[in-house]
């Protein structure tokens, strides 16, 4: 993912696996810059799971979207 502004630079990234009925998430990652309470840009992450959702809708999937939370972020997926 990048900006209008700034195409040459990524804020994140996504690695996405297109299954059957869904897609599942393989990776999500933001920008080094794009973390903790100084961050240049808040959503990242969430826009780029959106960007999952989106690729399941028009797939046909309904917006079924799958993925394994690393562990110490289980409790912030809940959260968010």
């Amino acid at each position: 993912m990048t900006t209008v502004e700034n195409k040459n630079v990524i804020q994140g990234l996504i690695s996405y696996k297109i299954n059957e009925n869904y897609i599942f998430v393989n990776l999500v990652e933001t920008a080094e810059f794009n973390r903790g309470k100084k961050k240049m840009y808040v959503g990242v992450g969430g826009n780029l799971f959106a960007y999952a959702c989106k690729i399941s809708f028009d797939m046909g999937f309904e917006g079924y979207v799958s993925f394994k939370a690393k562990t110490a972020l289980i409790e912030y997926y809940k959260e968010s």
